[in-house]
């Protein structure tokens, strides 16, 4: 089947978008207002409620719906300060003259706040947002390529301009495909996805890297348009996959991330061949191995235990880990063992591969046995519990023990104090103490086996 035959199966004519996707967008807008009214601070990783909230208001500063207007109002009303101009960008567009001078008299606010370390005033985040709506932004046509070349090393913050969710539609029936594909895209980074047509059109004519920027990095389904994606990811998979790792390693990964049965064999496959490989060029923890295999640990099977032990058995250092991860999103006797046997070895070095190391599985993985993720809770409680290791203060175990309470909250979705925050002159022993001894009270309380107190390892 060709690209253009499938493009005419998975997705309608862009003139009828509206008839087809309209309940879904105002499904969208509805859920979205409703979160913007329950205000949630970023507490730990993983945090639900948080997600769902920043996801809210990053839409909502980019969709005018009239659903939307009085929640944002509300944010530039309140006394949640880093919120304000973030705000004020959506309350702009708009573009109701009341609403405008309101969103003006905020630039004469010098209360201040601060992320991490770094203060602004109030007034300067908003004068920052009336500057970007000012200049306006529009999808550019560059000469050979299809999808501009993307600064990553700058701040969104600081781009130009402000693209909407309306004018991004609207360029889905724009003549020039880079425009179409570039709308496709955009939408898609929102969770949007209303017409595959764009980027399968465009596939066979991009580059890998190219074909990178188009797939993207996320580990959520988007909220409009899931099963269309699928489809057209697949296809491509099967008739056209791209020649580079790090692009085939990112559909892999957004194919787990769909659902999709086509996943599984993909990433296996891949992984097969990365002994064999160079060096990646990036090397951080999101490389293309550790998007392949986080997209596998995502749809792993049962048989693929003994594909963990094979990998942990082995010599090639980075899958071993790998394989920890793998065997950490499984239930059985012998994987939970092997995995709680792993994190409480101090000697056992930590490798970068961060995104698939067990604690990260634990903390965003689901947990359809209580029994299981109750012994997990208590495996981690027993760490936290641990005297620092010999010669690394704040760690435990190996790890930061600042990540073993994220893990802790992330597991159980409350927040257990001060997370071991970072401040200035190092971490806060103190603090660390206390949110230890909160999460010790709650164990003690919820678990079914009501488990005594542990004593809190001294600070001193």
């Amino acid at each position: 089947m060709s690209i253009l035959l499938l493009a005419l199966i998975c997705a309608q004519p862009p003139a009828a978008l509206t008839a087809v996707r309209q309940v879904e967008l105002d499904q969208l807008a509805a859920r979205v207002a409703t979160d913007l009214r329950n205000p949630v601070e970023y507490r730990f990783h993983e945090d639900k409620q948080a997600e769902r909230f920043g996801y809210a208001l990053r839409l909502a500063t980019v969709w005018p719906r009239p659903e939307s207007r009085e929640p944002l109002l509300a944010i530039l009303a309140s006394d949640d300060l880093p919120k304000i101009g973030t705000a004020a960008i959506g309350l702009l567009n708009y573009d109701d003259p009341a609403i405008s001078a309101k969103v003006a008299q905020m630039t004469d606010d010098d209360r201040l706040f601060f992320a991490g370390c770094l203060g602004e005033r109030v007034g300067d985040s908003v004068a920052r947002a009336i500057k970007r709506h000012t200049e306006g932004f529009e999808f550019p046509i560059v000469a050979g390529r299809l999808l501009p070349e993307e600064n990553t090393k700058s701040s969104p913050a600081d781009a130009p301009g402000i693209m909407t969710v309306p004018r991004a539609i609207a360029a889905l029936r724009d003549d020039e495909l880079t425009i179409r594909l570039q709308a496709f895209v955009w939408l898609m980074r929102f969770g949007i996805v209303l017409d595959v047509q764009p980027l399968l059109e465009a596939w066979p004519q991009m580059t890998d890297a190219e074909r990178e920027q188009s797939i993207g990095y996320s580990d959520e389904a988007p909220s409009i348009g899931a099963e269309s994606l699928r489809r057209a990811l697949e296809h491509v998979l099967e008739s056209d996959p791209p020649k580079g790792p790090k692009a085939s390693a990112l559909l892999v990964h957004r194919l787990a991330w769909l659902s999709s049965d086509h996943a599984h064999d993909a990433a296996v496959a891949l992984l097969t061949q990365w002994p064999h490989a160079p060096v990646p060029v990036e090397r951080s923890f999101l490389n293309q191995w550790s998007y392949a295999l986080r997209g596998l640990i995502r749809v792993s099977q049962p048989a693929d235990a003994e594909l963990a032990y094979g990998w942990i058995a082995g010599s090639f250092e980075p899958l071993r880990h790998g394989g920890f991860g793998m065997l950490a999103a499984m239930d059985d006797e012998r994987a939970v063992e092997t995995v709680i046997a792993y994190m409480e070895d101090s000697s056992e070095p930590r490798p970068i591969l961060t995104l698939v190391n067990p604690i990260d599985i634990l903390a965003s993985r689901e947990w359809p046995d209580n029994e299981v993720h109750w012994r997990y809770i208590r495996a981690i409680q027993g760490m936290l519990n641990r005297p620092d290791d010999p010669g690394r203060r704040n760690y435990k175990c190996g790890y930061p023990t600042s990540a073993l309470i994220d893990t802790a909250n992330a597991m159980t979705q409350v927040y257990h104090g001060d997370n071991g925050v970072m401040i200035p002159s190092g971490t806060n022993q103190i603090e660390v103490a206390r949110t230890i001894r909160q999460f010790n009270g709650w164990v003690e309380e919820h678990d079914p086996r009501r488990m005594p107190r542990l004593r809190t390892p001294s600070t001193e």
